[in-house]
């Protein structure tokens, strides 16, 4: 079984303190989460069997500001006793977002609505979960630059290589190559 995680904040730009979506628990455990997230990489899509969102919001009896922070686990699709997959989870995809730069992924818009979600460490620490998981994505987004860069210089120098320079009426006179 494949699956495929993503990270879930409020907006683009957002304060920690300023988090909107909010976690009721439930009799067995787990919470529902409400609310709508922005800019989600890769948020929705068909390449794998579930994806997992890891979604800050803050629980109802929480306090104001980061300190009131938790951090869920939240499937596209709820898994079965068995460890199948289920129903669809109250997850929906609001829109695709409008952006420069990659477009191999979809970056969207989601709509929690009754998503049933599941705790990930203690009550209002979701901050120190998440930026823990956040150094390893610093590094990896440093590489996936490194990698754009690197292609780009490789595709400037094939071209130069190829690309003659000059313009003649002359037949006797050649254009000459850049590199």
């Amino acid at each position: 079984m494949e699956w495929h995680y993503v990270f879930n904040r409020t907006s683009l730009w957002d304060r920690f303190r300023l988090i909107k979506n909010k976690s009721e628990e439930q009799p067995d455990g787990t919470f529902k989460l409400n609310g709508q997230k922005i800019f989600i990489t890769s948020g929705d899509h068909d390449l794998t069997e579930n994806i997992i969102h890891l979604v800050i919001a803050r629980a109802t009896d929480s306090p104001k500001g980061t300190k009131g922070i938790s951090l869920f686990f939240v499937p596209k699709f709820k898994v079965n006793e068995d460890g199948s997959i289920g129903s669809r989870n109250g997850i929906s995809t609001g829109s695709i977002e409008s952006k420069m730069g990659i477009k191999g992924s979809a970056t969207c818009v989601l709509n929690f609505d009754d998503a049933i979600g599941y705790m990930i460490g203690p009550k209002n620490k979701g901050l120190n979960a998440m930026f823990t998981m956040m150094n390893l994505e610093r590094i990896v987004v440093g590489i996936q630059g490194l990698g754009i860069s690197e292609i780009a210089y490789q595709n400037s120098v094939s071209y130069a290589k190829e690309r003659k320079q000059g313009k003649t009426n002359n037949s006797k006179l050649l254009m000459v190559q850049i590199i």
